[in-house]
């Protein structure tokens, strides 16, 4: 993923924004479940602290954080699944990856490929198992999509500066943006407290080295 987005504030709307870019090379167009990835990558990120206090205190924010993040996630999906919101997003995709091909002509065949991995990775019962129980024939899949999805990103980071690119991600993502506060109405709230929640739990793990 009601107001309309014309009630939103200036700021809500540019934090809106900055969340909610779908690019079609993202980790969540293959559609996996558990732990978002903000949340995932922030708890990763280092070690717990050494002090008690200070180690609740992180998981309890930590909880907070993955809780606020999957409901946004929730809203996203639903607010992608809208009629409008698809048929905006296919004309994105569509005209990024010509602008890719013009910009790059080997893109054509690096996109056809990850289109068959992500496919094959959908269908894959492998997704409902926990990352570290997946099978060694499923990562290494996995990593092929990873590795031509970083070859595809500064192609696709050049062509989206065109014009008719840049034009048609904002349609895109003004779309996705009055679908997601239907969806959810408390959305750019909820944004906003992920943002607050992940610069705490930055902050005390920081503090904690």
């Amino acid at each position: 993923m009601i107001k309309s987005v014309q009630t939103l504030t200036r700021r809500s709307r540019e934090v809106l924004r900055s969340t909610l870019h779908v690019s079609v090379f993202g980790v969540a167009a293959l559609g996996f479940a558990g732990v978002s990835t903000t949340a995932q990558t922030a708890a990763s990120a280092s070690p717990q602290p050494a002090q008690p206090a200070a180690a609740a205190q992180v998981e309890k924010i930590k909880s907070q954080l993955i809780e606020v993040d999957t409901r946004i996630r929730a809203a996203q999906q639903k607010a992608l699944q809208a009629e409008t919101v698809k048929e905006k997003q296919d004309n994105y995709d569509k005209t990024l990856r010509t602008a890719m091909v013009e910009e790059e002509p080997k893109a054509k065949s690096l996109l056809e490929k990850q289109d068959h991995l992500v496919t094959e990775l959908q269908k894959s019962e492998e997704l409902k198992k926990p990352a570290d129980q997946r099978s060694p024939e499923f990562q290494q899949r996995f990593q092929e999509y990873e590795k031509l999805k970083q070859e595809l990103s500064p192609i696709a980071q050049r062509s989206s500066e065109k014009p008719e690119v840049a034009e048609t991600y904002k349609a895109f993502q003004t779309e996705l943006i009055s679908e997601l506060v239907k969806v959810e109405p408390t959305a750019p709230q909820l944004i906003e407290q992920r943002r607050v929640l992940l610069n705490q739990y930055q902050q005390l793990v920081q503090a904690s080295r």
